[in-house]
């Protein structure tokens, strides 16, 4: 009876198995890294509209004009609140600054936006407020830009509709 060796693995095994181990461990890295970023965008999306729908009661509860104004740097966005019921809405200086958000700190997150106020009624109006124009109707474009080159970017379209509604575009920009 012939006894068998247990030689165990070649260095020429282990290597394949190190080298093979290694691609997987460099994909699901990308790709939770992908997901991630996905997922702080989205919550950047969600912050939003959880603001726009907060500012729209807010203006109906305080018989106000309260503004999302969206700040140069592309980055951060400010709600503001006229002053008083009887002052001016057409005026900037007759508003309050209620918070500054920076939804994506750090990156740009909207491009070629229009500030906006909504009245009490919930009527928008492009910001600062001009009484005798129409409500407005126009699109927000939120985008994560990626750092490195290669990797996808996000963006997200909102339609806003004169009467205080949104749409989210689904479709996002890979």
């Amino acid at each position: 009876m012939k006894k068998k060796k247990n030689r165990g693995f070649t260095i020429l095994e282990l290597m394949i198995t190190l080298v093979i181990l290694g691609i997987f461990a460099a994909l699901s890295v990308s790709i939770a890294r992908t997901a991630v970023e996905r997922a702080s965008f989205t919550t950047a999306i969600n912050q939003f509209v959880s603001d726009f729908y907060f500012s729209r009661q807010l203006a109906a509860r305080e018989n106000k004009y309260v503004a999302i104004v969206f700040n140069n740097n592309g980055r951060s966005y400010t709600m503001r609140i006229l002053n008083s019921m009887i002052a001016n809405p057409e005026l900037e200086a007759n508003y309050i600054e209620l918070k500054e958000v920076e939804p994506m700190p750090e990156k740009q997150f909207f491009a070629g936006v229009t500030s906006f106020a909504f009245s009490s009624t919930g009527v928008i109006r492009a910001y600062p407020v001009d009484l005798d124009a129409a409500p407005a109707s126009f699109s927000l474009t939120f985008l994560r830009e990626t750092s490195l080159p290669g990797e996808k970017g996000f963006e997200k379209t909102i339609q806003v509709y004169p009467s205080g509604g949104i749409k989210i575009d689904r479709s996002s920009r890979e």
